[in-house]
């Protein structure tokens, strides 16, 4: 906005007049500014209305899709960790057993509850992962 002179009061000279300056500002909150402000800048430039939209659009888009991604990849991580776990438990449980028929029962024991130990541990790990995704969903 420009300056404005407020009026001179009768005890003051002309130096004396005090000057204002106002500013006006206006902010909102979203991907898209109000409709009001969509016709200034049709006014100003023919499709710059449909620019925006677009670019809205487009940013959502992607925002969607690095979300799908990211998602993607923690499943992959996750049931990769879950392949691991289950993989050492396999192997623990069948050392185990060729301990206890060896007749190392007590290390075959040992052996069996690691494996039962991994196997939890799969469990556990697969059941964070959908706690996770629950609530990143909003469910």
């Amino acid at each position: 906005m420009t300056g404005e002179d407020v009026s001179k009061r009768d005890n003051q000279s002309d130096d004396e007049v005090e000057h204002y300056e106002r500013t006006t500002s206006l902010s909102y909150v979203g991907p898209l500014p109000p409709a009001s402000e969509f016709e200034r800048y049709e006014a100003a430039s023919p499709g710059a209305g449909k620019s925006i939209l677009e670019l809205a659009d487009n940013s959502s888009r992607r925002s969607h899709e690095a979300q799908l991604d990211s998602n993607r990849t923690a499943r992959h991580i996750t049931w990769s960790v879950v392949a691991i776990v289950g993989i050492v438990a396999a192997v623990v449980l069948v050392v185990s057993l060729a301990l206890i028929d060896a007749g190392a029962e007590t290390l075959g024991a040992v052996g069996s509850i690691t494996g039962a130990v991994f196997i939890g541990l799969g469990v556990l790990s697969q059941w964070i992962h959908a706690r996770r995704t629950e609530r990143s969903s909003g469910q």
